[in-house]
């Protein structure tokens, strides 16, 4: 019988998960589906007894459940403890475990792009993706900022990932918020600001005044795959960086975990960038 995964989230829209983590299935000739499964906080418990009945062999975890999975697992790996938010649900001998790729991931887009280690980093936001984010950008040695609108939001975010280094916390209402974020060589967005069919689809999380040449400017969005803060960054002269390679790579080291195969990353990413094409056409 075929194994069945999928990706749990509220609202889900046009994922392109199912895209590009079907075609690595196929690709290596594993009989396995892959579906978005729209999942609200109030059906989380439910589904996660479905994955208990065995009717999910492993998911992705995305907004707004990647910090009450853990609750429901037999254990998570390090990086998803230290994180405190998990993106990927596996079995492992019997124990049904949690991971988090995105913090790998942003390292490894990072690396690709060539960014600099021990810069000032700005972290836009204080959910799931701002853990990830946090915790990749100290273990590359970077002076991190953390930009939110509710302070408490980023304590708790810092508490749970980094309680024992100081790090910067801005008002993204604050009028110095251009100030800071241009002594910044590298930001992150990891809002849904400027995310299609998200609350602010038009909007940037940043006024223009924080932007200047030679920054590096990474949106963890994907759709559209130019967001209204990346062509506000590449119109200030920064270095812009999508979000569906960090989607992609992130969903390869889900499925490597789920198969102990090495994933297809370039037959991953075409799947991505046609279904991607598909859903904007």
């Amino acid at each position: 019988m075929s194994d069945c995964y999928g990706a749990i989230g509220y609202p889900l829209g046009h994922t392109v998960s199912p895209a590009f983590q079907q075609a690595a299935f196929d690709e290596l000739g594993i009989d396995a589906t892959y579906m978005a499964i729209e999942t609200p906080t109030s059906d989380l418990s439910r589904r996660m007894s479905e994955v208990r009945n065995g009717r999910w062999a492993g998911l992705n975890v995305t907004i707004p459940h990647k910090s009450a999975i853990p609750r429901f697992l037999d254990g998570t790996a390090e990086t998803a403890a230290a994180a405190g938010a998990v993106n990927t649900i596996y079995w492992r001998n019997g124990r049904l475990l949690g991971e988090n790729t995105d913090v790998p991931a942003i390292g490894t887009v990072l690396e690709n792009a060539e960014v600099k280690k021990g810069i000032r980093a700005l972290v836009v936001g204080a959910g799931g993706a701002a853990r990830a984010a946090l915790l990749s950008l100290t273990a590359r040695s970077d002076d991190v900022v953390i930009a939110n609108r509710t302070r408490s939001n980023a304590e708790a975010t810092i508490n749970a990932v980094t309680p024992e280094q100081e790090i910067e916390i801005l008002d993204l209402n604050s009028p110095s918020i251009g100030k800071v974020a241009t002594e910044c060589e590298l930001i992150v967005n990891t809002t849904s600001v400027g995310m299609s069919g998200g609350p602010a689809p038009d909007e940037s999380p940043l006024p223009t005044s924080a932007l200047r040449l030679g920054q590096v400017v990474f949106d963890v969005v994907y759709r559209p795959e130019v967001t209204p803060l990346l062509a506000q960054a590449a119109e200030a002269g920064c270095r812009t960086i999508g979000g569906l390679e960090m989607l992609v790579i992130q969903g390869a080291l889900s499925f490597e975990l789920w198969t102990g195969k090495p994933a297809p990353l370039d037959t991953m990413m075409r799947a991505a960038r046609t279904a991607l094409a598909t859903d904007s056409g």
